[in-house]
């Protein structure tokens, strides 16, 4: 059960199951009585200890999370979509002159249309431009393609490569995505995701075993 308890934890990283095998270990070894047995269960109950101190990954939790957050990619705008339509002219802007109007007039009109212009122009400046089909397209998939990469890391446990997603669909979110708090949430979640392990520090359970040992084979030696 020692042995299995280690196998456990250093090749599937199944902290519960090893647990349970030493503790399978311990209650079989309270059935010996000797001082000897007693140096073992005492490392098997400081290794136990450690095992429940390790932190517990909800590492479903988390590629749960990255699945509903892939499905939402297409309900975010993109940028431009969320733009006012252009500056348009008002029915008093366009009725022509009458005889009676002054110069003055015509001068404020003519000013009033010039000032619509340079707002017009400053408008067009700072608006991104809407994205065509063929791009929209692409800024949608890369950032759903970066969460199931995300995914599949978290299943091969692979913080190296769920960072690299992550950090990617971040920067795609800046880039082509408007902002919105709908972009600004989703935003969060990845700041959020990022924030998670995906593997823990494991402790060494072989003290145990390593006495268990010794004391077989100074019982063998002694026969």
């Amino acid at each position: 059960m020692l042995l299995l308890a280690g196998q456990r934890l250093s090749l599937s990283t199944d902290v519960a199951l090893a647990r349970r095998a030493l503790e399978i270990a311990d209650q079989k070894l309270s059935l010996i009585q000797a001082t000897d047995v007693l140096a073992v269960r005492r490392q098997l109950a400081v290794e136990i200890a450690s095992l429940d101190a390790v932190p517990k990954l909800d590492l479903n939790g988390i590629v749960l999370k990255l699945s509903a957050m892939a499905n939402q990619v297409n309900t975010l705008p993109l940028k431009g979509d969320l733009d006012q339509p252009e500056w348009g002219r008002s029915a008093s802007e366009t009725e022509e002159p009458t005889e009676s109007g002054s110069l003055q007039m015509v001068g404020r009109v003519l000013l009033d249309d010039l000032g619509k212009l340079v707002r017009i122009r400053k408008v067009d400046q700072t608006r991104a431009p809407k994205l065509e089909d063929a791009q929209r397209f692409l800024a949608y998939e890369k950032l759903r393609l970066q969460l199931v990469a995300a995914q599949l890391a978290v299943l091969r446990q692979r913080p190296d490569l769920y960072q690299d997603s992550l950090k990617q669909a971040r920067a795609g979110l800046s880039d082509y995505f408007a902002p919105d708090d709908r972009v600004d949430g989703f935003a969060a979640s990845l700041e959020s995701l990022m924030a998670r392990q995906l593997v823990v520090d494991l402790p060494d359970v072989s003290g145990s075993m390593i006495l268990l040992r010794q004391v077989i084979e100074k019982r063998t030696l002694s026969e």
